[in-house]
């Protein structure tokens, strides 16, 4: 499933670098993994960089989703 869960997460990004079959895509889209995953004891941190006047910027967050960030443009 890490297979998948990385060529799934990749195509989002780059779409013609990473294909994802619609199974592949189902199998992401019901994986228990995903709700029960303990996020907090991971070695990455995943912020969102915004790019102002030509500047990057991070901004932390405890807990972010990527619908609540495109909520806040």
């Amino acid at each position: 499933m890490s297979d998948i869960f990385t060529r799934v997460v990749a195509s989002r990004y780059d779409p013609e670098g990473y294909q994802v079959t619609a199974e592949e895509q189902r199998l992401f889209d019901e994986s228990p993994d995903l709700e029960t995953a303990n996020t907090g004891i991971s070695d990455y941190v995943w912020l969102p960089v915004r790019i102002v006047d030509g500047k990057a910027r991070i901004r932390w967050y405890d807990r972010w989703t990527v619908e609540e960030l495109a909520s806040e443009n």
